[in-house]
């Protein structure tokens, strides 16, 4: 599912939606901030993330029954988990 990008047109709630253009709107951001090292920022960017992420996993099940639906809502987590990912190695804390 690596080299599957997601797919606004299965969006199926407002909150996927949301989740989708915030990362649209934060990643390049993100990758100004980091390029020059700008952490301040990029944690104040990453917070941004909170309360889209909260509702998408309130609304919204992963694993639905739907392959189409689910691989497309797995593509949208993994390029977000991509993101946090070129910040913070999870594996380190």
């Amino acid at each position: 599912s690596e080299n599957i990008k997601f797919d606004e047109k299965l969006a199926q709630s407002d909150s996927e939606k949301k989740l989708y253009l915030i990362h649209q709107s934060l990643s390049s951001k993100l990758s100004e901030k980091l390029r020059i090292k700008d952490f301040d920022s990029i944690f104040k960017l990453l917070l941004e993330y909170s309360q889209p992420l909260s509702s998408f996993f309130q609304d919204n099940l992963v694993n639905t029954d739907d392959e189409k639906i689910s691989l497309n809502r797995k593509s949208l987590l993994l390029a977000i988990s991509q993101e946090f990912e070129q910040i913070i190695d999870f594996e380190k804390l």
